[in-house]
């Protein structure tokens, strides 16, 4: 998976390295949570046991805390 993510990276010229580790928290914290997604329904797509792993993929950001804000 890791090379198919490394090709990737290569054909839209990310300079990042790209793995499935960086692909889960892209996937648990901009695509689900940033998108009101529950942190009970994520934790349950990732197939983590404890709320709090899920948790430290919650990344925060100036958009979240803005729109927490209105």
């Amino acid at each position: 998976m890791n090379e198919y993510l490394k090709e990737i990276a290569d054909l839209c010229n990310i300079n990042s390295i790209l793995n499935t580790h960086k692909a889960r928290r892209t996937f648990g914290s901009t695509v689900t949570l940033n998108n009101n997604v529950p942190i009970h329904i994520v934790k349950e797509m990732l197939g983590h046991q404890p709320v709090s792993q899920t948790e430290e993929y919650a990344i925060t950001e100036q958009i979240s805390i803005g729109r927490e804000m209105k």
